[in-house]
């Protein structure tokens, strides 16, 4: 059995959603997720996940925690100063290639502050560099220019979800990907959140804590679009993401007009065939009308596609569906042709 699918690389993020690690954590500071590392040498990153036990401190449901699922079952927590200490927590990744010299990429992440956490502000910085950095150690003071700092002020306080996009014109050949709190205590500018004084709020008494979830890095304008080609791609399929060609939509509706569409069967049949795989659907729309509603439409499309494919048998628990709107265009949308290209539904393959 052969897969026509012609596979490429968008998010240059391996394991950007924290999915994939050795185990279920039992307990905070067990950061075990795969392709990620500690910067900072004896830190201690929380992973958590829904594969945890509900009474387990890393269960996303725990209530210091309690923060809802963005998207999939897992996602990561730092602490980007101690408020008695230096203590800080950073985490990074090795991109899949390099990146290229004066090329624009789009940074893309999703941050929230647990319900519990009694301080807020500042920024959480993000460093691409072409070797990897590393922190000797943990309450050493740490200096280090940012490639891209975000405001994390914007963030809400009660335990909601903010995305991220940000612009960022590579040096050329940055391999490493750095996230944490990478300036001095001093000019670590934070708050308390007002009415949250020590009581329950124990488990992040001195700490500016935030989780992370969906971190992305993608060119702003890839040569090319990639499409499904019928190109002949022996299974075991990469872990890749991958355009869907001939599904067509209502203007401005998320109903799906044909009934048949050949590149949704072949994966039908592939998924049959292969029981593990698993896939998150994501919709993707231009920029023309309000962002919120592109936002809206794109995921209501994945769903639809969703839907297809449970139609053909295919249980919904192996597919995700999430919508980015038009917030991740792979052409100009100053021309119709561009806003055509940047009208899609991906396929990533998430496990197999």
């Amino acid at each position: 059995m052969f897969f026509p699918f012609l596979v490429f690389s968008q998010n240059l993020v391996p394991n950007g959603g924290f999915e994939n690690f050795r185990g279920c954590p039992k307990h905070m500071g067990e950061f075990i997720v795969k392709d990620w590392f500690r910067v900072v040498n004896n830190c201690t990153p929380d992973l958590y996940s829904n594969c945890s036990e509900q009474i387990t401190t890393v269960h996303p449901g725990y209530p210091y925690v309690s923060l809802q699922l963005r998207e999939g079952n897992s996602f990561t927590g730092l602490i980007l100063i101690d408020k008695k200490t230096d203590y800080r927590e950073a985490i990074g990744v090795t991109l899949k290639e390099n990146l290229k010299k004066d090329s624009v990429y789009i940074f893309e992440v999703s941050l929230a502050y647990p319900v519990l956490s009694r301080f807020s502000g500042g920024n959480l910085d993000i460093i691409l560099s072409e070797k990897r950095i590393y922190v000797q150690n943990r309450t050493k003071k740490v200096n280090l220019p940012a490639s891209i700092s975000i405001p994390i002020d914007t963030v809400p306080t009660n335990g909601t979800w903010s995305t991220f996009h940000v612009e960022y014109k590579a040096k050329g050949y940055e391999r490493f990907l750095s996230i944490g709190n990478f300036k001095p205590k001093m000019k670590t500018i934070y708050t308390q959140i007002e009415g949250r004084k020590k009581g329950i709020y124990r488990r992040f008494y001195n700490e500016l804590y935030i989780a992370i979830d969906d971190v992305r890095l993608f060119p702003k304008y890839p040569l090319k679009t990639p499409q499904i080609e019928d190109l002949d791609v022996p299974l075991p399929v990469k872990k890749e993401t991958l355009v869907i060609k001939g599904i067509r939509f209502r203007s401005a509706s998320a109903e799906i007009e044909n009934t048949e569409i050949p590149d949704l069967d072949r994966l039908v049949q592939v998924m049959n065939e292969n029981s593990r795989i698993r896939i998150r659907i994501t919709g993707h729309t231009d920029n023309v009308g309000d962002s919120f509603l592109n936002q809206e439409l794109s995921l209501n499309r994945a769903k639809s596609v969703q839907e297809y494919l449970r139609a053909k048998g295919i249980d919904e628990a192996r597919v995700q569906v999430a919508g980015k709107g038009d917030t991740q265009p792979v052409a100009s949308n100053e021309t119709e042709s561009g806003r055509t290209q940047n009208r899609r539904i991906e396929v990533e393959i998430l496990e197999q």
